[in-house]
């Protein structure tokens, strides 16, 4: 979706899909849940028709366009409902903003330097929310331990978050990556950068 105002326009747009979503499986617990993935984005594109008279269709390219995707694609990896880039983060409400996290820095075409990656949970039920929010500073204390090799220490810090709470699903994937890290040294990619994640291709 597009949102020319603002990128908080796009947030608020996602986080009552989330609600839909969430009254949906509440009212049909026997059904398999609906899950989804969702990720915002800021910045120019281009924005143009195509067809004739019969049907036109319209179409956005740009850089932008792509890491909105990657954002999606981030967050079915990491099962965290809504991603946002730093440039969206630093705009956000100072109310949204706490209820968010630093989920680190990924890997995508046209960034040097990488993405930085933001989880919004103000809207995940209350007893994940406080514990995500209460959790918050060993979280990215933990990533940053990772960033500087400190396998051990953030493995035992996401654990420690984990066990708090199972359903917090970026911390159990941050787990689950250094776990894997740990116990099979040999299977790691020798051009590792753990200071930019590269995701895995599906």
């Amino acid at each position: 979706a597009f949102f020319p105002e603002s990128p908080y326009d796009a947030i608020m747009a996602a986080q009552e899909i989330q609600k839909d979503v969430r009254a949906y499986n509440t009212e049909f617990p026997g059904k398999i849940p609906l899950e989804f993935g969702l990720g915002v984005h800021q910045g120019e594109v281009i924005l143009g028709t195509v067809g004739d008279r019969e049907r036109i269709d319209a179409t956005v390219v740009a850089q932008s366009v792509n890491l909105a995707v990657m954002l999606e694609r981030i967050s079915k990896q990491v099962n965290a409902g809504l991603l946002v880039s730093d440039e969206v983060y630093q705009k956000l409400p100072m109310e949204t903003a706490r209820n968010s996290r630093w989920l680190g820095n990924f890997e995508t075409r046209g960034k040097k330097n990488g993405v930085q990656v933001y989880e919004i949970f103000n809207t995940d039920l209350d007893p994940l929310r406080e514990h995500k929010w209460k959790t918050s500073k060993i979280f990215e204390t933990a990533i940053r331990k990772y960033q500087q090799e400190e396998l051990l220490e953030a493995n035992a810090d996401f654990d420690t978050i984990y066990q708090e709470n199972k359903d917090d699903g970026p911390t159990y994937w941050w787990l689950h990556r250094i776990d894997k890290e740990i116990v099979e040294p040999d299977e790691i990619d020798p051009n590792l950068n753990r200071k930019m994640i590269r995701l895995k291709k599906r």
